[in-house]
């Protein structure tokens, strides 16, 4: 793709752009709603106003992003991809405990709050997408793509499961599970690590007092 073509929304842009303002909307109604009721003093309840500075810094990231072109992309895919797992990593370190989870971080003089868990799952599938897309490109890595891949997604998964994240880290498993089937890859490439994860679940089930 072109910086020309990229330029410009594709048709169905305005179906997305529509679903997208639709949730936005319906999320902002939700917090308010659920959140006014513990701020009768203020004017606007603080949660309130936390989602809307994500909203906006979403909306500009969104922006940044339909600007780009593959190449781009490709390019940023595994330094963003180390950012994420330095995040990680940080977050068993100096990450915030919460209900016995450590899960979030907390951005210095702002107090703004994140989890590093939700950025690495993004991260994580743009790093597997240019992986299983260069495979075509070499030759000669098309067989041990589907490995990198899932070596990519392996470790942020396994961070994400010992703070513990049981759900995230097996949605990022099956969304990067869903990209090498639709990638073509063979079904006995999955057996292996469905059992591994199999294995770590029973664990977690049987060490922990509510796996979530």
């Amino acid at each position: 793709m072109t910086g020309e073509v990229a330029g410009r929304l594709p048709p169905q842009a305005g179906s997305v752009l529509v679903i997208t303002a639709l949730l936005s909307t319906i999320g902002l109604v939700m917090v308010y709603s659920a959140t006014a009721p513990f701020a009768l003093g203020e004017f606007v309840p603080p949660h309130f106003v936390r989602q809307l500075v994500g909203l906006a810094m979403g909306l500009v990231l969104a922006f940044v992003a339909s600007r780009m072109t593959p190449e781009q992309w490709r390019s940023v895919a595994l330094p963003l991809w180390g950012a994420a797992i330095l995040m990680l990593v940080l977050v068993p370190l100096i990450g915030d405990k919460v209900n016995g989870s450590r899960r979030w971080l907390t951005v210095p003089g702002l107090g703004f709050q994140f989890q590093p868990s939700e950025f690495a799952r993004w991260a994580t599938l743009v790093a597997v997408v240019t992986v299983l897309a260069g495979r075509d490109q070499v030759a000669r890595r098309a067989a041990s793509a589907p490995f990198g891949a899932l070596a990519l997604a392996a470790i942020p998964a396994g961070l994400i499961f010992i703070e513990p994240d049981t759900g995230s880290a097996i949605v990022l498993l099956g969304l990067v599970a869903v990209l090498l089937f639709v990638a073509g890859t063979a079904l006995r490439i999955f057996v292996v690590p469905a059992g591994l994860l199999g294995a770590a679940l029973a664990v977690a089930i049987a060490r922990r007092p509510y796996v979530a």
